[in-house]
């Protein structure tokens, strides 16, 4: 090798040094000649040189000769060896780094892979999201500037997408009922203080906090069970007590009769008023876990009031139902809701059915207009902005577009903000979902109706009412309002002409009818509340029924499978009875899926023509 790269160097500085400015070898003629001029000089004697000993040559241009000093042929190898030197050095980094790459590759291979797959699936999917928005910007850019989203708008609803994002990826340990087990926390009192003492004079041990401060009892002794109802006395709640007490106070004996669950047990309830507060509703829970006063909480109903309260219950064993805590983080039961289940399903599966429609019609591009409490009251956010977000998750996964959405206090508005905003909405799409009051709901359309939106046919209305149902006449005709004009409910029957309403499907068979009559006839007589003029009792009040009748059949289960049955309640056995398991409710067939949710459905409302009554045109 050494040969090789001497060889090459002196070729190269043989031909460098051999000629002189003028190059006419590009010729061929000329360079032969000059060739064979030089071979026949080489055996010649060097006159070119005037003293051996100075090694000094006279550069001619007529007479050209080579040769090559001692001290540069010393120079050559020198840089030769060292090259070599380089060569090898260079070869054996080479070789220790691929070892050590092979190494590193091995060790994530047999450490790290999963992790790099999902890093990689993840580049990967932020390069096709990139992509996507990229082409959708190069689209948009050619649009009008009226098609662009503001993307100020979404940011609000948007870090709920993001957030629960990412909480997808996380297991939920609670889809598999078998596996909870709320146990007590074994208290260690060995070197703790545990009480008010002089910290100067002890050591620090830290004590862990009794989340069990009421004796263990034999309460099932004489077979009685004990409901604490946690709701607001506000009638215009949704879930109020004047509206639920009498449907409890029918489930009672219906679930204690000889052909029930608990034959011959008797069954006390005990009710607070939440105020939907954060503040008041758990301490109303701690006043019922403390005088022993609840084996299940019934309710509550505000999601506000629901988080903390579920949250403590877990660590009591006491189970939760409630058709509330529709919320998506409600759905995560480990670590923080062991013992919740829900009785009417959630809204990322009422997002899941809206969802279906935007598929079947190709629909895309959508905004979002819907009720939101002023921050300034303190109240939180609103059960629609609760919707909404779950709905906005669920078609984010769907589509790059943004989704516009815009929120205001139903409390302030005008007929003129409502204008304002429905132009705002017309420049970036033609499909709005609209959530609020029904009153409300009425004015937008109106406002709407006289800013030509509905008589173009461009624009879809999407109402989302989940908690009410087509069975109130008030839902079948909502565009008509009693004591209001002729000619303002004429414009309100054109404008819902536009509109689709998505509701919790109602029960129309007799059975259902009755029971909503007898419920509204003791809400009167008894609990100074009366329904509306038409109205039947929502399914979302009724499910409390079922509520009652699911806590009655896993308690039946539970003590059934008991190695005692007149010892402690079970409660962690008590929820693993209740989910995953199907039984006939008042509302209908309830399933309880592996995750203690209700299976829920929806219903799709459109206005008949012909008869301009809201009619089911599908099953969600």
């Amino acid at each position: 090798m050494i040969t090789e790269i001497v060889h090459t160097i002196l070729s190269l500085n043989f031909v460098k040094s051999l000629f002189c400015k003028e190059r006419s070898y590009a010729n061929k003629e000329n360079f032969r000649r000059r060739r064979n001029g030089f071979i026949d000089k080489a055996d010649e004697q060097n006159e070119s040189t005037d003293n051996v000993k100075t090694h000094k040559i006279k550069r001619q241009c007529n007479k050209i000769t080579f040769k090559v000093p001692l001290l540069a042929s010393f120079l050559l190898l020198y840089i030769c060896v060292f090259n070599v030197i380089i060569l090898c050095d260079v070869s054996v980094n080479n070789v220790n780094m691929k070892t050590l790459k092979h190494e590193h590759d091995k060790f994530k291979k047999d450490k790290g892979l999963d992790y790099v797959k999902r890093r990689r699936n993840l580049d990967e999917k932020s390069l096709e999201s990139i992509d996507k928005r990229t082409t959708d910007n190069q689209d948009e850019n050619n649009d009008e500037t009226s098609d662009k989203y503001s993307m100020s708008e979404v940011l609000e609803l948007n870090k709920y997408y993001t957030y629960y994002k990412q909480k997808e990826n996380n297991t939920n340990d609670s889809q598999y009922a078998n596996t909870i087990q709320v146990t007590r926390n074994v208290i260690d009192d060995t070197k703790a203080v545990g009480r008010p003492h002089d910290l100067s004079k002890n050591p620090y041990f830290v004590k862990k906090t009794n989340f069990q401060l009421r004796p263990q009892s034999h309460q099932f002794n004489e077979k009685i069970v004990k409901l604490g109802v946690l709701l607001p006395e506000d009638p215009t709640q949704v879930f109020s007590l004047a509206k639920v007490l009498p449907i409890v106070e029918m489930a009672v004996p219906a679930v204690t009769r000889p052909d029930g669950p608990l034959p011959g047990w008797k069954i006390l309830v005990d009710y607070r008023d939440t105020r939907c507060s954060s503040v008041e509703g758990p301490l109303a829970a701690f006043e019922f876990y403390v005088n022993g006063s609840a084996d299940a909480f019934i309710g509550p109903g505000c999601e506000y009031v629901i988080a903390p309260v579920a949250r403590y219950a877990g660590l009591w064993r006491i189970p939760v139902l409630t058709p509330g805590a529709q919320a998506e983080a409600f759905g995560y039961k480990i670590p923080s809701y062991m013992s919740l289940t829900r009785m009417m399903g959630s809204y990322t599966q009422a997002g899941d059915a809206i969802r279906k429609v935007f598929e079947e019609f190709s629909w895309r591009r959508l905004s979002m207009l819907y009720h939101n409490n002023d921050p300034s009251t303190g109240k939180g956010n609103s059960p629609c902005f609760m919707t909404l977000s779950a709905v906005f998750t669920v078609l984010q996964k769907k589509t790059t577009d943004n989704i516009l959405n815009i929120a205001f206090d139903e409390t302030n508005v005008t007929t003129t903000k409502i204008k304002k905003l429905l132009k705002k909405l017309s420049l970036s799409t033609r499909i709005v979902v609209v959530c609020a009051n029904p009153s409300i709901v009425r004015e937008i359309m109106l406002a709407a109706d006289d800013l030509n939106m509905v008589s173009s046919g461009e624009y879809v209305f999407f109402n989302i009412e989940l908690f009410s149902n087509l069975a109130s006449a008030s839902s079948k005709e909502p565009w008509k309002v009693e004591g209001d004009t002729e000619e303002r409910n004429e414009r309100a029957r054109r404008a819902y002409s536009a509109v689709l309403t998505v509701t919790s499907p109602a029960p129309e068979k007799k059975e259902y009818l009755e029971f909503s009559d007898k419920v509204k006839q003791l809400a009167e007589t008894k609990y100074n509340y009366t329904f509306g003029k038409g109205e039947v009792v929502s399914t979302f009040v009724a499910a409390f029924y079922d509520a009652v009748l699911l806590y009655a059949l896993a308690l039946n289960d539970t003590l059934r499978q008991a190695n005692d049955p007149r010892g402690e309640l079970d409660g962690a056995a008590v929820i693993r009875n209740m989910w995953n398991r199907t039984f006939q409710g008042i509302t209908g067939e309830v399933i309880i899926n592996e995750n203690g949710d209700r299976v829920a459905s929806y219903s799709l409302l459109d206005m008949n023509p012909n008869t301009s009554k809201f009619e089911v045109s599908g099953v969600l």
